[in-house]
């Protein structure tokens, strides 16, 4: 190998001012770059193959699930973009790749305004009889439950339903005694009155796949 590199660099015509070693220093610089690309070019590829694999399945009827990896999955904003307004720009100020990120995605989702359309079946008899009665007897909410009212609710519906976030049986709140289901009653009067309920109650995960 020594005497190959060596016929190469003698080969070359080298200047006065150029020495063997500093020859062998650019080759290594040349072998170090080329390898540096090859591992890029295979890892790009290898998460390219891998994330169109995990895409594929979804489309294909597969949970959407593994999409959504938590936080070791989230992925920050980028650190420059094109201006929208001049392509051949690059903008890296924060404030302004925040502002076309979401200038981007309004413009993507907005929706298309509803046509403004006559609504003949808004005077037919039957409709105008009903506007007519709420008018005189209008549906007031929120109501705060009575007693009496909440044991005629939970004698509605299944009587054993799968427990929720609470682990609250069905049964066992039925069979309170008044005293200890006025405290049921008054958490229910609250969520109720003040449309406020626990986060354990209503947290959820939102999947968005654009179409």
């Amino acid at each position: 190998m020594y005497a190959v590199l060596r016929a190469k660099f003698e080969s070359s015509n080298p200047k006065p001012s150029d020495t063997f070693n500093k020859y062998l220093k650019n080759v290594r610089r040349e072998l170090n770059c080329d390898l540096y690309a090859a591992r890029k070019a295979e890892i790009v590829d290898r998460a390219r193959r891998y994330d169109n694999g995990r895409i594929s399945g979804v489309l294909l009827g597969g949970s959407s699930k593994k999409l959504m990896g938590g936080l070791s999955s989230f992925i920050s904003l980028p650190t420059a973009l094109n201006s929208p307004q001049h392509p051949d720009m690059v903008e890296t100020d924060p404030a302004k790749v925040v502002e076309i990120t979401r200038d981007y995605f309004s413009d993507l989702y907005q929706r298309t305004p509803p046509p403004d359309k006559p609504k003949s079946w808004m005077n037919t008899p039957l409709v105008v009889e009903v506007r007519e009665r709420i008018a005189k007897e209008p549906f007031v909410w929120p109501v705060a439950a009575t007693l009496e009212d909440f044991r005629a609710m939970l004698r509605k519906g299944n009587p054993r339903p799968s427990p929720g976030p609470d682990r609250w049986e069905k049964w066992c709140v039925k069979n309170l005694s008044d005293g200890a289901l006025l405290k049921v009653l008054d958490l229910h009067n609250y969520l109720v009155m003040n449309a406020s309920f626990p986060g354990m109650v209503k947290d959820t995960h939102l999947t968005y796949l654009h179409k």
